[in-house]
């Protein structure tokens, strides 16, 4: 049981703050994103102390959970395009970076990059959303979205010529 313990607190302090800002990103309120991050933590916890099931990749289960629970909200709103202001992310210091995509990086900064992101469709910007700012691995995603890593690869690229499209539209 204390190897869980200690499990679960290196991922509380791994991904806490990611899991905020995915859900503050989603949701645009503070409040609210610490709400569902506590919630999340909660359900790894439960799902986790369950001693039948084994988790293979935990940062993979704590986006579902916290993807899940976005969704909930979603409906308990009434609302599908839930977006944050960019203005309130770049205050709270929020700058995500495409660390492995030199092109994009070379091409746009991040305020520009998360404005662009946001008129990208799904599956394209979420699956965009999910490698670059939130920098989850294709088989994560796969693992999140119940996809295959083909079809994630397929949508990251089309959404980055999506993304290049959009910026040199604005340019």
């Amino acid at each position: 049981m204390e190897d869980l313990q200690n499990k679960f607190l290196e991922a509380y302090n791994s991904y806490s703050e990611a899991i905020f800002r995915f859900c503050f990103f989603k949701l645009n309120d503070r409040e609210l994103a610490k709400d569902l991050m506590q919630d999340t933590f909660a359900k790894v916890w439960l799902t986790s102390s369950k001693q039948d099931i084994q988790i293979h990749n935990i940062k993979a289960l704590i986006y579902k959970i916290a993807g899940n629970l976005i969704i909930d909200e979603y409906r308990k709103r009434g609302r599908r395009d839930v977006v944050a202001s960019l203005d309130v992310l770049h205050e709270d210091g929020f700058d995500p970076s495409f660390d492995d995509t030199d092109s994009v990086r070379n091409i746009i900064d991040g305020k520009e990059a998360i404005n662009l992101i946001s008129k990208i469709r799904d599956p394209y910007g979420e699956s965009v959303l999910m490698r670059y700012v939130q920098d989850l691995s294709i088989s994560e995603i796969a693992e999140i979205t119940g996809e295959t890593e083909n079809t994630i690869s397929v949508r990251i690229h089309r959404g980055i010529s999506i993304l290049k499209k959009l910026y040199n539209h604005e340019k």
